[in-house]
């Protein structure tokens, strides 16, 4: 359930260099609801949620992954994420991760130097005792998939010309790889149970290696409040078997009004 992490939070667009407000605030809060399909068969498997603190001159973006009741006599995951993302420039200072999954417990971290333009990522095998510790270069387009998300949400993608593919770096434990992503187009997209909305959808692939969920050349595809708080709506994507989608539950503490949701 690592991989589903980095496919809902992956998705996003180049970062400008002069960076807009922010169009979140603390005590936002977002959950969701993940369903994976096979063949006639769908179901709910578990909840995502994020959140939006201060924590002195930074933003810290919370993520929990939780399985639901049945679903965790059988996979038990509880995956808690946070960055830390300066006010000004969004630029994230440091992101940690605490797995949780069955037997499996890992802690991983990212520190920052953007004076250096290096990240240094670490990470703990609480059952086998491993740890590693990588340096990787980063620049202005090299972002962790927390931070990356909620920098799109910040933009104007206005100036993007839709169907031209454009990439960008993302930064996970031991690797930085290339997005390549495209806005499609302008849609309404309806959720059950939560209404219809004004949406941008954009779609997404990023380079994977050996065993990762999300193969090589498959496109997967995200859709964004078509309003000032951007906020992801819904996301598909197939995997190895199946498809996982993810879909919006329920919404707080947005900055601005939410005027993408049609009543």
């Amino acid at each position: 359930m690592k991989q589903l992490f980095v496919i809902i939070l992956f998705l996003t667009v180049k970062i400008l260099s002069a960076q807009p407000p922010a169009a979140f605030k603390a005590g936002e809060r977002l959950s969701y609801e993940v369903s994976y399909s096979a063949s006639f068969f769908s179901t709910a498997v578990a909840d995502v949620t994020f959140d939006v603190r201060e924590q002195g001159d930074n933003f810290r973006i919370g993520a929990v992954g939780k399985t639901r009741g049945f679903f965790s006599i059988f996979f038990d995951m509880e995956d808690v994420y946070y960055t830390l993302l300066n006010q000004m420039t969004l630029r994230p200072a440091a992101t940690h991760g605490n797995i949780k999954e069955g037997s499996y417990r890992y802690r991983s971290s990212w520190e920052y130097d953007w004076r250096a333009g290096t990240v240094t990522t670490s990470g703990h095998n609480l059952k086998s005792g491993n740890k590693y510790g990588k340096t990787m270069l980063v620049n202005g387009d090299s972002f962790d998939a927390l931070a990356l998300l909620y920098n799109i949400r910040s933009l104007d993608i206005s100036h993007l010309i839709p169907q031209v593919r454009y990439n960008l770096d993302l930064v996970l434990e031991d690797t930085i790889r290339t997005i390549r992503y495209r806005v499609i187009c302008r849609e309404n997209i309806k959720i059950p149970r939560r209404g219809t909305f004004r949406t941008i959808k954009v779609a997404c692939t990023i380079a994977t290696e050996n065993t990762e969920s999300v193969k090589d050349g498959d496109e997967f595809f995200m859709w964004f409040s078509d309003d000032r708080n951007r906020i992801p709506i819904y996301m598909e994507s197939a995997i190895r078997v199946g498809s996982i989608k993810v879909s919006i539950n329920k919404w707080e503490g947005l900055k601005y009004p939410f005027t993408a949701k049609i009543e």
